[in-house]
């Protein structure tokens, strides 16, 4: 019988691939937003809500869904590319009750996702500078606003403010 860690764990990982999704999407109160990794030259995939194309992003992408109590739903696009350093670049997608949506242009270059709050009914994504040894930006948490399609880094002495 496991223990309560792996008990623990087990769980938080569950949850963890719920909300994840796949190359079959996530689900919000709209409706289903999805993906589909496109074969080529190199890997794109392309994002769809009710069936029409929202974005055209490089690489394979897992979405995210960003919990909103009312109003717009917020699904972020996390976009793996093969490279040396540089693996993820980011999109999020804002998805209104009448259909319609709005996207930010990709963000996050080479930074790994830390995590996301609302601030203001607002998306705010937190990215990690990678760990690359001697770098005086490592492990240095940004954090990105998203507003009426655009995305717009806090400085550092707005973060925290919640």
């Amino acid at each position: 019988m496991p223990d309560a860690r792996t008990a623990l764990f087990c769980l938080v990982l569950l949850v963890a691939m719920d909300v994840r999704g796949d190359d079959h999407g996530v689900a919000t109160r709209y409706g289903k937003i999805e993906t589909r990794t496109l074969r080529g030259d190199t890997d794109r995939s392309e994002i769809r809500f009710h069936g029409k194309l929202v974005a055209s992003v490089e690489g394979n992408a897992d979405l995210y869904k960003l919990t909103s109590d009312a109003g717009p739903e917020f699904v972020l696009a996390d976009a793996w590319v093969p490279g040396l350093h540089c693996h993820h670049q980011f999109t999020l997608v804002e998805i209104r009750a009448n259909g319609t949506t709005a996207r930010s242009p990709q963000f996050g270059e080479c930074k790994t996702l830390r995590g996301a709050r609302m601030q203001g009914g607002r998306p705010v994504v937190q990215l990690e500078e990678p760990t690359i040894e001697d770098s005086p930006a490592r492990g240095r948490v940004h954090e990105f606003l998203f507003v009426a399609g655009s995305i717009t880094e806090l400085p550092d002495d707005t973060r925290s403010r919640r």
